[in-house]
């Protein structure tokens, strides 16, 4: 389940690709006459930057021998943490009630509420609308018989007027009838959707607005090559300037009307130069390698976690789990202990940081995720394989949000702090292998600035 700071984060990603793909369209596409190309480009980019965040591309096949056995057996290393009540540590976990963060959430969640509400009432009105008047059906579509004065409009197969086709006003009917013909409403309800999860967005609004545009020069184009007079339709056109059209959700004769005198009166581009249309795709394509995998940062590219490690002086750096900032403590150390239970000298074979249950999970360093279950003992938990002979375990956690096989970063949120096992209260029991031996995670950890 994601956080509500993931949530702002891919609305972020989201709206910077929108960012991205309307610069590209407006300096390469804006002018042209290549409309229905441009639909689906429009429709394209919106959908790719709402799923691209959502993207994985994780590989399953270890990239480092599994030498490190870790004992999920031995309940004498899994009593991690002193007898300690989580209302000992609470006066140090209290924080402000609304957070910067949880604010900007807020009003977030109320905006999409409140866009929501619209859609649904615009939708409702409509709908209203069908259902209150005469319908007359013909082959493929369904009039709406509309008090006189009502401007013509049209919604998914139905359109709106307040006459009946005939020869004044066929040019009307022929251009709404392209309308349902190509199925534009269904483009627009998708926009506004998405305009509910992107209310602040304004580059959606950019689009919706150019994609309205297109759906009119689309229909304008279809009468034209009916052969339908091109200045008696412009004279059509010029007749419907200022007439007010209040329905959103649906498309018009009587919208953009000066913009699409324009366009009909523009020289027509031949065609659209190839270049020019391989450029979103290299933009996606960028973006995707970029943002695969994203879960709060980065993959690592292959060639470093493959980077054979032949000195073996070096060691891997090892990032604290936890951060500071959330005010975890060590309750026991690497070392011979006297056992918080059966009070005798055992040894403990890693360190155990209390912290609040729920408290964000690092991985110390980058690797891949060998095993990620839920033992009886160790609760859930994980182990990563990194480099250079190196393992790493984390136990007692909340949940895991990572799966066996993933690469992961350095500082990539595995999971949450817990009490899942054998436990006395949430922390996090954390341990290093190398080359099959347990090693003091001290020895091998960089403090955290």
């Amino acid at each position: 389940m994601m956080e509500n700071s993931d949530i702002l984060i891919h609305m972020g990603l989201v709206a910077l690709s929108t960012g991205g793909f309307y610069l590209l369209f407006h300096l390469l596409f804006n002018k042209g006459h290549h409309f229905q190309f441009n639909r689906i480009l429009i429709l394209s980019s919106l959908i790719f930057s709402f799923i691209f965040p959502f993207l994985s591309f994780n590989v399953h096949q270890p990239f480092f021998e599994a030498v490190n056995q870790f004992d999920i057996q031995q309940v004498t290393d899994l009593w991690a943490v002193e007898t300690l009540k989580e209302n000992e540590i609470t006066g140090k976990l209290v924080k402000t009630a609304f957070s910067f963060l949880a604010g900007i959430f807020i009003i977030y969640a109320l905006g999409v509420l409140i866009f929501f509400i619209r859609y649904i009432v615009k939708l409702s009105s409509i709908i209203k609308i069908i259902r209150q008047n005469e319908k007359i059906e013909k082959d493929q579509y369904t009039i709406v018989k509309l008090k006189e004065g009502t401007p013509t409009f049209s919604f998914a197969h139905f359109i709106f007027s307040d006459q009946l086709p005939g020869p004044q006003n066929k040019a009307i009917f022929d251009h709404e009838k392209c309308h349902v013909i190509h199925r534009h409403s269904y483009d627009l309800l998708l926009v506004e959707f998405l305009l509910v999860l992107q209310w602040f967005n304004p580059f959606i609004y950019l689009f919706k607005n150019r994609l309205v545009e297109i759906h009119e020069f689309l229909a304008d184009e279809n009468v034209l090559k009916q052969g339908h007079g091109k200045v008696s339709y412009l004279k059509h056109l010029g007749a419907a300037a200022g007439i007010h059209f209040p329905h959103q959700f649906t498309s018009s004769f009587y919208s953009n009307i000066l913009k699409r005198i324009q366009m009909i009166n523009r020289n027509k581009s031949v065609r659209i130069k190839l270049w020019k249309a391989v450029i979103p795709f290299v933009f996606a394509a960028t973006i995707v390698f970029t943002y695969s995998g994203f879960n709060g940062q980065l993959i690592v590219p292959d060639n470093h976690l493959l980077k054979l490690q032949t000195d073996q002086a070096l060691q891997v750096k090892f990032h604290l789990p936890l951060r500071k900032d959330k005010h975890f403590k060590v309750t026991s150390g690497f070392g011979m202990r006297m056992h918080p239970i059966l009070k005798e000298k055992r040894m403990h074979n890693g360190i155990d940081y209390a912290a609040k249950k729920g408290v964000k999970i690092f991985a110390s360093a980058s690797g891949v995720v060998r095993k990620a279950t839920y033992n009886k003992n160790y609760g859930n938990y994980l182990i990563i394989d990194h480099e250079n002979g190196f393992s790493s375990l984390y136990a007692q956690m909340e949940a895991i949000r990572v799966k066996e096989g993933e690469k992961v970063n350095v500082d990539y949120v595995i999971g949450t702090v817990g009490s899942s096992g054998l436990s006395t209260a949430p922390h996090l029991h954390f341990e290093i292998m190398k080359d099959g031996k347990h090693v003091n995670p001290d020895d091998y950890l960089e403090p955290y600035q």
